[in-house]
């Protein structure tokens, strides 16, 4: 089992690393437009995707501490569990990928997306000054564009 376990260990941790990421850039730019974390602005910013890897992650933790469980017993299952839970704000800090410049330039893509997509004029027009103010972010916090 344990050769299910590891895998599924490193896939967890890439995608939860990611989703994480992705997720705090949004929230930045939430305070940033807004003055407060809105999950309904968030939601505009991410492409379903990412919210798919964010669920694959939750089903992968659920997934892993059951094996954990079975293989190793409860010490494991309960550490995995505790950086499910507190360490992944931590690696958030120390990890350099994605990069928020990646994460800029997917939430980017996907305003432009919507743009293109759109008929309605207003929400056209919405989208765009989003995207206005997001690039504008960037410059501010010398986001480079590659």
């Amino acid at each position: 089992m344990t050769d299910i376990i590891i895998p599924l260990l490193l896939t967890y941790f890439i995608i939860n690393t990611f989703a994480f990421r992705f997720q705090r850039t949004t929230l930045s730019i939430s305070r940033s437009i807004l003055n407060v974390g809105k999950a309904e602005f968030q939601a505009l910013l991410t492409p379903v995707w990412i919210g798919l890897l964010g669920w694959i992650s939750q089903a992968l933790w659920i997934i892993i501490s059951i094996l954990l469980f079975l293989q190793f017993g409860w010490i494991q299952a309960l550490v995995f569990l505790l950086y499910v839970f507190m360490g992944t704000a931590f690696f958030d800090s120390i990890t350099p990928l994605p990069s928020y410049n990646q994460c800029f330039n997917i939430i980017e893509k996907n305003l432009k997306k919507g743009v293109n997509k759109s008929k309605n004029l207003l929400q056209k027009i919405g989208l765009e000054e989003i995207l206005e103010k997001i690039q504008t972010i960037k410059k501010e916090y010398k986001i480079k564009n590659k």
